[in-house]
């Protein structure tokens, strides 16, 4: 009767508890003294199956712990644990001594005279086992303490697995949670009846209202007062599965009315069939419009949007009219293609299937008609924008009349330097590659500027001897991967010494043309001609390509390339910068006063002032229209804004004079610093970005000002 009283004891201690430590701690007192064993443990197994810690330990009066010894054990330590395990089942030795050697090596040290281990095993798994140990004498067991045993070990197998399970729908439950709470959008569930049942952080974040607040709530009681007789009929439609969408605005606690597109479905929630709402905050796609809206406006690239179904246009920028000198009621409402704006129609036709095709198009060459029939030049490109869930598409037109005009010249540049080269004579040279001897014609000596006699004997050292240190390397790996057959000539550009002291640039082209048996160059003939003209010219392209056109300072390209540099230079070295936006206050209103070329004379004067007013190395350029970028490197913001102000002071009082027109404005300028932004979140758009929003505070403040903090 004594067993089915313990049996009964240890089952009730595992339905009546819920903490398991107890539960385990308990049973294993009851079981101990029961058998009057030495010592009782519990020992699980990692996940991979490679160890094994003892978790749990029952102790008879005088015996010697050993759970903090017997942690992380290598099942490879007593490999007959295992076939012990998987032949007999449970291990019953009243004699340790009888144990493999490799098991007996580890219990003897411990005292252990007697032992059972009983594998513990959840839905056909091993996770462990229960040991039972006799220290104070040998100790032999019966059957019937051996059923007992099982049965015992079997109600605590159970336990296992219900806490293994629950365990696992606890961390299922967790991660659900965690997702819900991770997301930006506002998760609401909401019963049949319209109460809220479950709401994320998001929502406790957003409107204001404490989770127990919420849970005394409909859904319907998110929406403003005015808008729920709505609202309702909304859910009306929604439970009985004719929308699944609202696009009603939400309210905080606080009254504030915010923007919100609902999406819902059906679910299950705590075992019962809910209403889940997935909500999106909408005021940051509204300020982004509205920035867009205004960008959009004031860009002088030329700007239209057109229906991307019927290709009909419904918004120009300003700069469509100023430039093309159409009226917007010319235009809006019109097929954009069918417009003679675009000169060529077999272009009109060209774009017209690329748009409908790829839903796009880039950097398209085109003319374009002006309302008077000038004609300007352009590059086209266009992309599918999405506004308030309408897909739209949106055109921009950059005219390259200027840069089209420049081309021109340059070709004409080009092909006058081309004649002048086919009408030169070259200089050849013939090299014997393993004596080094070479042979050389009078024209390559010319353009070095001496006659052949006085470089007599020529041989390839002569070559090294006036060839630039710093351009010999280029000229061995030409080379090289010419011998080496990766190229199948050799072409390098180098500085020569030219007698008179000058070094002047050499291409050198040539070609293997006789190899040894094994392949490797015996004589090698090519020609020099002297480039070093069309070097500088290569340098005036390039200083044209980074210059803004009317202003001369540089344009926004490369701006951006020098502050990708400085930025990468941040990153490895700490040399910190500073980035100023400068915008010239109300400059539309002299435009429309004046006019454009006294606009065009504004923009001139004022960025020689600004040249004029700060250091050689720093960098300035046009950001786009009447704004400006100035990059000071190694100064902070405060210093930053003493140099900007000393310059705003000076256009306080400056008047501008065209022919009998005197004008004096000011500007507005943002500046940010590149030590201000998160390190896990910066780059050089953040570092403008953070520079722009000052500037547009400077401009709500009054303009006339500048500032460097949010």
């Amino acid at each position: 009767m004594k067993n089915l009283e313990l049996l009964s004891q240890i089952a009730l201690t595992f339905i009546k508890s819920n903490d398991f430590d107890f539960k385990i701690k308990n049973s294993l007192d009851k079981i101990g003294n029961y058998f009057q064993v030495s010592r009782i443990y519990i020992f699980l197994d990692n996940e991979e199956g490679t160890t094994t810690s003892n978790i749990y330990e029952w102790c008879n009066d005088g015996i010697v712990p050993q759970i903090d010894e017997l942690q992380n054990i290598p099942h490879e330590m007593a490999p007959s644990w295992k076939n012990f395990f998987l032949e007999e089942g449970s291990v019953y030795y009243e004699d340790v001594e009888d144990l493999p050697s490799d098991i007996a090596d580890i219990l003897k040290p411990q005292g252990i005279l007697s032992i059972v281990v009983t594998p513990l095993y959840i839905e056909g798994k091993k996770y462990g086992f229960i040991g039972f140990d006799e220290c104070e004498e040998k100790k032999k067991w019966s059957e019937t303490d051996k059923r007992l045993l099982e049965t015992i070990l079997s109600i605590i197998a159970t336990a296992y697995k219900r806490q293994f399970m629950q365990r696992k729908i606890n961390a299922a439950n967790n991660n659900f949670e965690s997702l819900f709470n991770t997301i930006e959008d506002l998760m609401v569930i909401g019963d049949k009846q319209g109460k809220i049942l479950y709401a994320n952080n998001a929502v406790i974040d957003k409107l204001g209202y404490s989770s127990k607040e919420l849970h005394k709530m409909s859904m319907i009681e998110l929406h403003p007062l005015e808008k729920r007789e709505e609202a309702s009929g909304i859910f009306k439609s929604i439970f009985s599965g004719e929308q699944d969408y609202c696009p009603l605005e939400f309210q905080s606690k606080n009254k504030e009315y915010i923007p919100m597109e609902t999406r819902t479905w059906f679910g299950m929630w705590d075992d019962q069939e809910c209403l889940f709402c997935l909500s999106k905050d909408l005021r940051k796609e509204q300020e982004a419009l509205q920035k867009f809206i205004k960008l959009f406006e004031s860009n002088p690239v030329l700007m239209a949007i057109s229906d991307l179904n019927n290709g009909k246009i419904i918004k120009v920028n300003r700069a469509v009219t100023d430039k093309l000198g159409y009226s917007k009621d010319e235009i809006i409402g019109e097929m954009g293609m069918e417009l003679k704006i675009i000169v060529d129609p077999e272009k009109r036709q060209q774009i017209a299937e690329k748009i409908s095709i790829l839903k796009r198009i880039k950097d398209f060459e085109l003319q374009v008609r002006c309302k008077n029939g000038e004609i300007l030049h352009g590059l086209l490109s266009g992309e599918v924008i999405e506004i308030q869930g309408k897909r739209l598409f949106l055109l921009i037109i950059v005219d390259i009349s200027e840069h089209v005009l420049l081309i021109k010249k340059i070709e004409e540049q080009k092909n006058k330097l081309q004649n002048i080269i086919e009408g030169t004579r070259l200089g050849t040279w013939e090299w014997e590659i393993q004596t080094s001897k070479m042979v050389i014609n009078e024209r390559f000596t010319e353009i070095l500027g001496y006659t052949v006699e006085e470089l007599m004997p020529v041989n390839i050292e002569t070559w090294i001897k006036y060839t630039h240190l710093d351009d010999l390397k280029k000229s061995y790996d030409s080379l090289k991967r010419h011998f080496s057959k990766e190229s199948e000539y050799y072409t390098a550009e180098f500085r020569m010494k030219h007698k008179n002291g000058d070094w002047i640039w050499i291409l050198s082209k040539g070609k293997v043309i006789e190899w040894d048996i094994e392949e490797k160059p015996v004589k090698m003939f090519g020609t020099h001609s002297d480039i070093t003209e069309k070097k500088q010219l290569e340098e005036k392209i390039k200083e044209v390509s980074i210059r803004d056109s009317l202003t001369n300072i540089y344009n926004r390209r490369h701006i951006f390339e020098r502050l990708e540099f400085l930025f990468l230079e941040f990153l490895r070295n700490k040399t910190y910068f500073t980035v100023s936006i400068i915008d010239i206050d109300y400059f539309k209103s002299i435009n429309d006063r004046y006019g454009h070329q006294v606009g065009d004379f504004i923009l001139k004067e004022f960025t020689q002032i600004i040249k004029k007013n700060i250091r050689q190395y720093d960098l300035f350029g046009r950001y786009g229209g009447e704004e400006f970028i100035l990059v000071f490197c190694d100064i902070n913001k405060e210093e930053a804004k003493l140099m900007i102000e000393r310059i705003l002071d000076i256009i306080r009082n400056y008047e501008f004079r065209y022919h009998e027109n005197k004008i004096k404005f000011t500007f507005s300028c943002g500046i940010s610093e590149c030590t201000e932004i998160d390190k896990d979140k910066i780059s050089v758009e953040k570092i403008i970005e953070k520079a722009d929003k000052r500037l547009y505070r400077a401009k709500d403040m009054g303009r006339n000002k500048v500032v460097i903090s949010d």
